[in-house]
């Protein structure tokens, strides 16, 4: 086998951490099943007060790709927290995990060829975002809604100019993105101003590099009453730029 052929590429997958004991366990358990092994889970603790970090300690000890990074500044909420675990990333790829999700179990596979199909088009020094849909389900995991874009009634595009997607994040959702290496080098460090750390990777993709979709979902999207970030359906129809 050539070296070209025996080289697979590394995975970041970076979880931050705060009070999610409740649904942390499931969370891990599906990543410890996902179909694409050559990965490393970068976990931060925020802070928490429940069993959080000693869940994924515990967790780490079964599975050597777990390493918990200590957080400098905690208590400065997700955003901070993400901001932070995207410095860390040395990785090829790099996705983002809330701590109350359930993820495919070809999720990183299928972001992962997504992504290097456009850059077999763009190049893989092009910074890249690609992004998927999310099913929503409620706390014990029952669907409520097939796809998080609907709920939002948004058709994400990815020609969208960045003046139209500085106020919103177009379906791009933190926990179903992939962004390459090129993407992570450049968007760092995130700012301390920015909205959220997907936002501030939309932006950048969006005004120097390329974004694309991978048209499913990828993730049962957990939906509890105290998520950081969460699904509603809206009303009113969604402003289509």
């Amino acid at each position: 086998m050539s070296a070209a052929a025996a080289w697979a590429p590394t995975i970041d997958i970076l979880l931050a951490t705060f009070d999610g004991a409740a649904y942390l366990a499931a969370q891990l358990d599906s990543l410890a099943r996902q179909s694409y092994p050559r990965w490393r889970l970068l976990v931060a603790d925020d802070g928490s007060r429940d069993e959080s970090l000693a869940l994924v300690r515990a967790f780490a000890v079964s599975d050597p790709r777990v390493v918990v990074v200590d957080n400098p500044r905690p208590g400065r909420g997700a955003a901070a927290n993400f901001a932070f675990l995207i410095g860390q990333s040395r990785a090829d790829y790099a996705m983002c995990c809330d701590q109350d999700d359930v993820w495919d179990v070809d999720k990183v596979a299928l972001s992962l060829a997504r992504i290097r199909q456009v850059e077999r088009r763009v190049g893989a020094g092009t910074p890249v975002l690609v992004h998927s849909d999310v099913r929503v389900v409620d706390q014990h995991l029952a669907l409520t809604d097939p796809s998080g874009w609907d709920v939002h009634r948004i058709r994400p595009d990815p020609r969208r100019p960045l003046r139209r997607v500085l106020g919103h994040n177009d379906g791009v959702t933190g926990c179903a993105l992939i962004a390459n290496r090129a993407l992570i080098s450049l968007a760092s460090p995130v700012p301390d101003g920015a909205f959220m750390h997907d936002w501030w990777l939309l932006l950048v993709a969006t005004a120097f590099g390329e974004r694309a979709l991978l048209p499913r979902a990828t993730i049962a999207y957990r939906q509890h009453g105290r998520n950081a970030i969460g699904a509603k359906r809206v009303d009113a129809g969604y402003l289509r730029r």
